[in-house]
């Protein structure tokens, strides 16, 4: 099966610089400028939207209970600002996006080996940031793919991991959160299995994160192991809220805790996470890690 992500956006926009020449511009000079800037601007977006083309396995419908998403998250254009998503140190700088991705590199490592298939946002991150709408995007249309070909309906799921490092004004702060958005399952047709199902993932997942770091504090609630996104610091969290699929994001460490830093470089560090994430795609399958 081949993956393309959707065109809508791309016709939204001819759509709109259409209406502007129309009814706001009237020189036909203007006109053609504005055309050619609109031809080169869709030509542009065109080009993000259409370098996605991912192929899928037969066999997973076979041999997989589910497809697995791994998002490491931020990306590459981070290692131009000091100052966003990282920190200072001397002449160097800790990068959350450098920080996610080795930890979404050892976990590919852990599932390549275990020959469980899995598709990675980030593709493209080695010469762009995909912007959060971007992520969506692709999940989205990843999920939309298998719907059509017959794999959720067989019982089957999608699901997301986005890999994150904390942050906090107090260097203080410390430890692992979970999160995910269970109220989302509204929408799907078997409401009580979605809710059933993402509470399990999210609370394997948790698990699982303490058990390999049991020094740690983990950053739950009285109710569950994980937090809802509508608990996190803006109200919300994009790529799991708006992504048609299970999805959990999780807070790896703070990396605005200087002793947690330095933990947070060490590979051991992010093997034992990754460890964590993959140990919970095992369960999830069935298999032993």
């Amino acid at each position: 099966m081949t993956i393309r992500l959707n065109k809508e956006k791309i016709n939204d926009i001819r759509k709109l610089l259409s209406l502007f020449y129309t009814r706001i511009l009237n020189s036909p000079i203007v006109h053609i400028g504005f055309l050619l800037a609109g031809i080169i601007s869709c030509l542009v977006y065109s080009y993000n939207y259409e370098v996605l083309k991912v192929e899928i396995p037969d066999y997973i419908y076979i041999n997989q209970k589910n497809l697995y998403i791994i998002d490491s998250g931020h990306g590459f254009n981070a290692k131009n600002n000091c100052k966003w998503k990282s920190i200072k140190e001397g002449d160097s700088c800790f990068y959350e996006y450098e920080f996610n991705k080795k930890v979404a590199d050892q976990l590919c490592k852990l599932l390549d080996n275990a020959g469980i298939f899995y598709l990675r946002t980030d593709t493209l991150s080695d010469e762009r940031d995909l912007a959060i709408s971007d992520r969506i995007a692709i999940v989205n249309a990843t999920k939309a793919a298998l719907d059509e070909a017959g794999y959720i309906s067989a019982g089957k799921s999608v699901v997301l991991f986005s890999i994150h490092a904390n942050a906090a004004r107090n260097e203080q702060a410390s430890g692992f959160e979970v999160f995910t958005n269970i109220d989302k399952c509204k929408k799907y047709k078997d409401q009580v299995l979605c809710e059933k199902d993402m509470h399990i993932v999210a609370t394997r997942l948790s698990d699982h994160l303490k058990l390999m770091f049991p020094e740690k504090k983990f950053r739950g609630t009285s109710k569950s192991e994980y937090k809802k996104t509508s608990m996190a610091n803006d109200g919300e969290i994009s790529l799991i809220d708006k992504t048609n699929c299970y999805a959990l994001l999780s807070e790896n460490g703070f990396y605005t805790n200087p002793v947690e830093r330095e933990e947070m470089k060490q590979p051991e560090y992010q093997l034992k996470i990754a460890m964590a994430h993959y140990k919970t795609i095992c369960s999830l399958e069935n298999i032993n890690p």
